[in-house]
């Protein structure tokens, strides 16, 4: 069976973090979003996958391209040239898909535990009819809110519905869809909810439960929980035979540390947490748990980094303390440099999207730096900060004066 990944979002939720590159890109844990994707679809027999990307985004497909692993299905990439939206995210890959035969569509902003394509696949092979994975979330806000029978057959689908209700089932962004759903498709203008209504009517769609653990990735904290979520699926140790660990460190429960990793004298840490290649972890550093360091970044002396993810190639200088943040790739923050994660009030956190606060219902949430950002020595940012890519913010400090 054929797929269909689409990645041509703009992804304006996520920024600073999509400043530089799509979400699809975004790297936890040592892979991109798509990678983890792309791996789900190989390990259920689908090995040849279309991937829609958007034109500003040609450069991923070279840097993705140097990632080819025999996990990881044929790819052949598509850019999304005309409308917005899903749908036409789907139409600009419709030569690829046979007009008789089924395929799988999956949003490529989406994350799950264990394989949630698998228990997809099962269900189509059960009914042999099109389904869509459906889950269970407390606020449906943001979702297509789906309605269905006894039978599990949808009878309804509401798109992002205006008020906020708890528990209800909602698309999950994956699918089984007959070829001839991209005609419908067509004829409905690109319109994926109007394409799925007048499916409904015409055909049968039914609803494939997902029970596990499931995140779309939609705002800069949404990347903590997917971090998390994978590394609570760790149960061990994973050490490199190349790393040089100094005398003195100590590390408990699991732990990911990946080759070339130098970890010096007095450094703790505390798993579940993943070390890149390459990184240097400092003296008396530490990484508490569910801390992701990229590969190539270097922590600082006295350093102590907590539930956040730093991105490639990014610097933390001394004495700084990184709580419930996102550094993006190649960020340089200069020594004694505090991102404070909890209010006064200890009211939950909003941060700006698109020039609206949304609260991220989260009690402790700290700040998210674009990459290549250069913050200066002894700064303090309050929690829900944002930092845009390449911004340059000098030294806090008394600078001498004037000869």
């Amino acid at each position: 069976m054929k797929s269909i990944v689409l990645t041509a979002g703009q992804g304006t939720r996520l920024e600073p973090l999509t400043d530089c590159h799509p979400k699809a890109m975004i790297t936890i844990c040592g892979q991109p979003l798509l990678a983890r994707l792309l791996t789900s679809f190989s390990r259920i027999g689908c090995h040849e996958t279309a991937v829609v990307i958007n034109p500003r985004h040609r450069s991923m497909v070279n840097r993705f391209d140097r990632l080819v692993s025999p996990a990881l299905p044929s790819i052949t990439w598509f850019e999304q040239t005309e409308g917005l939206g899903v749908g036409n995210g789907v139409l600009a890959a419709r030569t690829y898909i046979d007009t008789g035969e089924y395929f799988m569509l999956s949003y490529g902003d989406i994350m799950f535990s264990d394989n949630l394509l698998q228990s997809l696949l099962n269900s189509f092979n059960s009914i042999r009819k099109p389904v869509a994975a459906v889950c269970l979330t407390r606020d449906s806000s943001d979702f297509g809110v789906i309605y269905m029978d006894q039978e599990m057959r949808i009878t309804e689908i509401i798109e992002k519905p205006q008020q906020r209700k708890l528990g209800n089932y909602v698309l999950a962004g994956a699918f089984i869809l007959p070829g001839g759903f991209i005609s419908v498709l067509a004829d409905c203008g690109g319109n994926i909810i109007d394409a799925f209504t007048k499916f409904l009517h015409s055909s049968e769609l039914y609803a494939s439960i997902w029970e596990g653990e499931w995140i779309d990735i939609a705002y800069p904290w949404s990347v903590l929980a997917a971090n998390q979520m994978l590394m609570r699926e760790w149960h061990q140790t994973i050490q490199s035979t190349s790393i040089v660990i100094e005398s003195g460190v100590n590390i408990s429960g699991p732990v990911v540390i990946e080759d070339h990793v130098t970890i010096k004298s007095g450094a703790s840490i505390i798993g579940p947490c993943f070390i890149g290649q390459n990184s240097f972890i400092g003296h008396h550093a530490l990484l508490r748990d569910c801390t992701c360091i990229g590969a190539g970044s270097t922590i600082g002396f006295g350093v102590e980094v907590k539930n956040s993810v730093i991105m490639a190639g990014s610097e933390i200088g001394r004495l700084s303390f990184i709580g419930d943040s996102v550094i993006g790739e190649h960020v340089e923050v200069g020594s004694a440099t505090i991102m404070v994660n909890v209010r006064m009030d200890q009211a939950t956190v909003s941060v700006d999207i698109c020039g609206e606060p949304i609260d991220s219902g989260l009690k402790k949430l700290g700040s998210f730096i674009g990459d290549h950002a250069w913050i200066g020595a002894n700064h303090t940012f309050l929690p829900g900060t944002k930092i845009p890519a390449h911004h340059v913010i000098p030294h806090f400090g008394t600078y001498p004066p004037r000869q």
